[in-house]
């Protein structure tokens, strides 16, 4: 994936504290990027019925309903946006899960290091 294809990034997160982070890594590495935020599934679902991104960062962990249900929701919404689950430990049954849906792009631990961010969206 390469970063000029990457224009708009949804990050949903219940933690305030992993915006931040996001904000201030992906702001300082890649400043042309616009970021939108959302701390529920529903506000999330409700944004990307409205606007189109480029790429969800997706916790799975999440209030409402867990972030494997909002994959699938996603998929049946047609939602076509590259998708990257985040948590804060990645289990082998998330790995495994994540290896057997197409949909899904990757998984990584939180808190996601620049290191991670250059991989997803450098050239």
């Amino acid at each position: 994936m390469h970063l000029l294809k990457i224009q708009k990034i949804l990050v949903l997160d219940d933690d305030k504290i992993q915006h931040l982070l996001f904000r201030k890594k992906l702001g300082f590495m890649f400043p042309e990027v616009v970021l939108f935020f959302k701390t529920t599934p529903s506000e999330a679902i409700d944004f990307l019925q409205e606007n189109k991104v480029d790429l969800i960062f997706l916790d799975l962990n999440l209030p409402e309903m867990s972030g494997w249900d909002l994959v699938e929701l996603l998929k049946k919404n047609s939602i076509e946006s590259r998708l990257i689950l985040v948590t804060g430990s990645v289990s082998t049954e998330d790995n495994e899960r994540v290896k057997n849906d197409g949909f899904i792009h990757a998984i990584y631990e939180k808190p996601i290091s620049e290191s991670d961010l250059q991989e997803i969206l450098g050239d």
